[in-house]
């Protein structure tokens, strides 16, 4: 049976600060290193740090910032890649580290030094875990599970420029239902109203991105892609951003 319950909020900063890499993925030279952090409970976005070049002990010092619902399992996951300057080839992974936050002491800092089989590589990642001040929020429960409230989220779609849409594409909201809803070419520049529905956990941290294919995996060194965060929007609140698409907006 299904209970309301009040959860309280913490806040996270993850920060990573270094590896030593002792495999190298490139033939000539050091790894170009860069780590990815992400959060499924709080964040539908996948952060990224700077990539390092051709270095065996790069050193980032980055800090990252979660909201996250104490009563939930938080699972960080961080990932190091090294980043391939080949057009059309893939980002080699080294190595993919997870951690329970809730083994972290509310309160206090803790830096943590992951060994990642099968090469030993090593990561230094900093975690300082502590009580939000914000209001606690309202979850329904069985125990075992927790379900947040849902929101509706509206895009309205103004105005379309005829330069930048060409051909057909696509505006998805990450973590939503549905994610992706295409976007007609227009014939010429026109100014429309036209709305596009999502449905979405009303405390998820997401993005709104463009791109020009359905169901790809978007990579922002794609040119033509474009993406804007909106974190935590409070209801029934009403703002405009511009994304551009090519050249222009």
């Amino acid at each position: 049976m299904l209970k309301r319950e009040v959860m309280t909020y913490q806040s996270l900063t993850v920060t990573v600060l270094r590896a030593i890499n002792n495999c190298s993925h490139d033939y000539w030279s050091e790894s170009d290193c860069y780590v990815t952090v992400g959060l499924p409970t709080a964040s539908a976005r996948t952060l990224c740090t700077k990539t390092v070049p051709n270095s065996k002990t790069p050193e980032w010092n980055e800090s990252f910032q979660f909201r996250v619902h104490s009563h939930v399992k938080n699972i960080v996951e961080l990932k190091v890649y090294d980043e391939d300057s080949f057009i059309g080839n893939d980002d080699d992974l080294c190595s993919t580290v997870v951690f329970d936050i809730n083994n972290l002491i509310p309160g206090k800092k803790e830096t943590k030094t992951f060994i990642c089989e099968p090469t030993k590589d090593e990561l230094w990642v900093e975690f300082e875990l502590l009580e939000s001040k914000e209001p606690a929020g309202e979850y329904l429960s069985n125990g075992v599970l927790v379900a947040s409230p849902f929101s509706t989220v509206d895009v309205n779609i103004e105005k379309l420029m005829t330069t930048a849409m060409e051909q057909n594409v696509v505006l998805k909201m990450s973590g939503a239902f549905p994610e992706e809803h295409k976007i007609l070419a227009p014939q010429k520049t026109s100014n429309l109203t036209k709305t596009l529905r999502y449905y979405i956990n009303r405390d998820l941290e997401t993005e709104l991105c463009v791109r020009d294919k359905l169901g790809e995996v978007e990579d922002p060194n794609v040119t033509g892609l474009s993406t804007v965060p909106l974190l935590q929007l409070p209801a029934s609140n009403d703002f405009k951003v511009s994304l551009p698409v090519g050249e222009v907006q």
